[in-house]
């Protein structure tokens, strides 16, 4: 388990940890995590169609996600009015924890200052 913020539990897995920010909408939530998981540019996703990857499909799995946006640490989800995020912060984080949450092994970096 992790620490509370904005009263919402932080969620640890293997270092990695997600709190929320409210937006000025009350139907979009961002969900920050602590390392990046889009290093590339920013994603936008408004329909299941236009999920192109597994991680994204992941977000449409959750009934009343109606839309999110990838970029740099953070996703900020959109959820249809009728659907609480007290019911859908658990599973958004689940399924970050899933899909950014491992770590993959990097490849060796050789030293700048090594001699061949």
């Amino acid at each position: 388990m992790g620490m509370r913020f904005n009263g919402h539990e932080t969620m640890t897995v293997t270092g990695f940890e997600v709190y929320t920010v409210a937006t000025a909408d009350p139907d979009i939530l961002t969900f920050v995590a602590n390392r990046i998981i889009n290093p590339t540019k920013p994603r936008a996703y408004y329909s299941v169609d236009e999920a192109d990857d597994e991680a994204s499909r992941a977000f449409f799995e959750i009934t009343g996600v109606t839309g999110f946006f990838i970029l740099n640490d953070f996703v900020t989800a959109h959820k249809d009015a009728a659907a609480s995020w007290g019911e859908l912060i658990p599973p958004v984080e689940a399924a970050m924890r899933t899909h950014y949450a491992p770590r993959k092994k990097m490849p060796a970096v050789k030293d700048a200052g090594a001699e061949n």
